[in-house]
């Protein structure tokens, strides 16, 4: 049996609909790290709860009907997290990542 890997939340900013969201989220649910959540954070994508319990029931996604600004989303993101998550990373949501992303920054951040 290997090391214990720490929890990781992962944090999605979106606002204003899901062009790239779908691809960044798939992305992130095939990451062969063990111990992740995904969170969504939106302003203004319309039925984007019913968009994403469609394709992604296992990922949370906090939504505001308003424009609260990248600065908020983080911070909501933040507050929303999993209190044993050790790490938090936030991305936009056009990114994609590899498989083998999370493990290699957590690797970093736990040997340096």
């Amino acid at each position: 049996m290997g090391p214990v890997l720490p929890f990781v939340s992962v944090i999605v900013v979106n606002a204003k609909g899901t062009r790239f969201l779908g691809t960044c989220v798939s992305s992130l649910l095939n990451t062969d790290y063990p111990s992740f959540e995904v969170i969504v954070v939106d302003c203004l994508s319309d039925d984007i709860e019913n968009w994403m319990q469609r394709r992604f029931p296992n990922v949370r996604i906090i939504h505001f009907d308003r424009d609260v600004g990248a600065s908020e989303q983080h911070n909501v993101g933040f507050r929303h997290s999993n209190s044993r998550s050790k790490y938090v990373s936030f991305l936009d949501n056009d990114t994609t990542v590899e498989r083998d992303w999370l493990r290699k920054v957590v690797g970093v951040m736990e040997n340096d």
